[in-house]
């Protein structure tokens, strides 16, 4: 006989089930136009997004028993078995797409493993009408879900901390502007790990079903919040460049490099030189440091080198990408609005290689240039 109170947890769990297929559903048929043409890109977590919310049918047995005890177990144990470890999947997968950055791969799979084991077997038991833990089996099992938990907890911090390095790197790594990396994006979604780590395991050392219930309404809430703000493609820079650079990183040349006459081997100081008279030549003389979206790969492309000897020159010889380009931008800045003494902040910044007034006021914030 099932309770009125334990109707209420059912109802919670069911809703909770719902929002997660809904998310999966849109997330998988529902791309914007005109990026839908190219979905791998605009959405590199799409499919990934849609099979880890599919999982939360596992907890039907509790939805339809939620008295349970067995059922319970794995209401309790599936999301810091399961949340944590998808949310740093889902981190890594789009923000590592965004840097080609891919060796979170193995370690995310290998993790995956026991996690799954520990779930069908919690999965099984509790549609079993036969099968039910003992008073020590059920202590082995927490404790399980706590250290496997535990290693889960430890991977979406790593996963938040990179994000957060990539964060840091966007001033002097591949980038001219900021903006070019999805900042606002990926500062919004660490806001959730965060919120996850804490009611989470608060739920779990509760143990009480109305905490779990009241969990399952926020994530439901989240869940909605979270599609809305992925339906948008996130990213910045446009297909053509970043395919120009994928094209390019895979002919990248190795090894020495030769001359122009493809015959006398330069040494390593007339490589250096022979680099960054190109690198001034196209980024300053040409002004291509007007371009809002120039990377260090459209430099290695012009001088028709590869991207980690040109990135070298940069810092051996200019102070680094960033620096050097964005102190171009500056001085142009400042010429252009003595030039032009009517003209507003939005238009000197735009004039000068700046995404916009915002992204001027930050790349002088973090050169240290007063305005």
């Amino acid at each position: 006989m099932i309770s009125i109170v334990d109707h209420y947890y059912s109802l919670a769990c069911f809703v909770y089930i719902l929002s997660c297929l809904f998310f999966a559903a849109i997330r998988w048929f529902h791309t914007c136009r005109p990026y839908d043409k190219h979905g791998k890109y605009y959405y590199p977590a799409r499919g990934l997004a849609s099979c880890l919310f599919i999982l939360a049918v596992i907890l039907l047995p509790y939805a339809f028993q939620p008295g349970d005890n067995d059922a319970w177990l794995l209401v309790r144990a599936f999301y810091p078995l399961v949340y944590f470890l998808n949310c740093a999947s889902l981190l890594l997968r789009y923000f590592g797409k965004v840097k080609k950055w891919t060796k979170w791969h193995r370690p995310a799979i290998i993790l995956a493993v026991p996690v799954g084991i520990l779930l069908i077997l919690l999965f099984v038991y509790a549609i079993s009408g036969t099968l039910q833990w003992s008073a020590g089996e059920e202590k082995a099992l927490i404790w399980s879900v706590v250290v496997l938990g535990a290693v889960t907890s430890g991977f979406c911090i790593y996963a938040c901390s990179r994000v957060m390095a990539w964060l840091r790197m966007v001033d002097t790594d591949l980038y001219s502007n900021p903006d070019d990396f999805p900042s606002i994006f990926a500062r919004k979604m660490l806001f959730f790990p965060l919120s996850i780590f804490v009611i989470v395991w608060a739920v779990f050392f509760i143990d009480h079903r109305m905490a779990a219930a009241c969990m399952q309404v926020y994530f439901t809430l989240t869940n909605l919040v979270l599609l809305l703000l992925i339906l948008h493609p996130q990213r910045e820079r446009s297909l053509d460049d970043w395919e120009k650079e994928e094209e390019s990183i895979a002919t990248e040349q190795q090894g020495e490099m030769i001359d122009d006459k493809g015959q006398e081997v330069l040494s390593k100081t007339d490589k250096t030189q022979m680099i960054k008279h190109c690198i001034v030549q196209f980024v300053e003389v040409e002004r291509h440091f007007l371009d809002p979206h120039l990377t260090i790969q459209d430099v290695a492309d012009s001088c028709h080198y590869g991207r980690t000897y040109v990135s070298n020159v940069f810092k051996q010889e200019l102070g680094g990408f960033f620096h050097y380009v964005n102190t171009l931008r500056l001085q142009y800045a400042e010429e252009y609005r003595k030039k032009h003494p009517q003209a507003t902040v939005d238009d000197v910044a735009t004039s000068s290689g700046f995404n916009s007034r915002q992204t001027l006021y930050n790349v002088k914030k973090r050169m240290g240039d007063g305005m």
